[in-house]
């Protein structure tokens, strides 16, 4: 197999026979599609992580989506740490990166909840981290901070009307 970048700027994958592995909107599971790239055609875009490229996708292996109360979307990845997603009016996609490097706690996330004040609540393997996009500031939340455990199974987070559940 072979990765090839699309014109647009996207990635995409081949197959053995040169066509597109992915080409329509029915994906495998944990992955990044984009089913919005082409709606003429149902074509989706997948996108993946390019080495070297910040600009990508963190980690091929997508555990979250959440689309906060501003309306961005985030990805949280099994690797790659949490991604907003960034649309030109163009259509041009970016991921931007919140990783370890800033101060998450850990790369590897397990799920997200958004808070009434707009802060994301990002579960990992390592612990929690609460992230205030408009700040860009983290703060994290240890076993020595009342945690009954650092790791956090994936998926595992719930919402309430008064309360964020992981």
């Amino acid at each position: 197999d072979q990765d090839a970048r699309t014109e647009d700027g996207g990635h995409q994958e081949r197959g053995k026979h040169g066509r597109e592995a992915v080409d329509r909107v029915r994906q495998p599971h944990h992955r990044l599609v984009d089913p919005a790239a082409n709606p003429a055609t149902g074509r989706a875009r997948r996108f993946l992580p390019v080495a070297g490229d910040p600009s990508s996708l963190g980690h091929r292996y997508v555990t979250s989506l959440l689309e906060d109360a501003s309306g961005r979307l985030w990805v949280g990845t099994g690797g790659g740490g949490l991604n907003r997603v960034d649309r030109s009016d163009a259509g041009q996609v970016r991921f931007v990166r919140v990783t370890e490097r800033q101060g998450l706690i850990d790369d590897d996330v397990t799920g997200m909840l958004a808070d009434d004040d707009g802060s994301l609540w990002v579960s990992t393997r390592r612990g929690l981290s609460r992230f205030q996009p408009e700040r860009d500031a983290l703060t994290n939340v240890f076993v020595s901070d009342g945690l009954p455990s650092a790791e956090f199974e994936s998926g595992s987070v719930a919402r309430g009307p008064s309360l964020l559940c992981f």
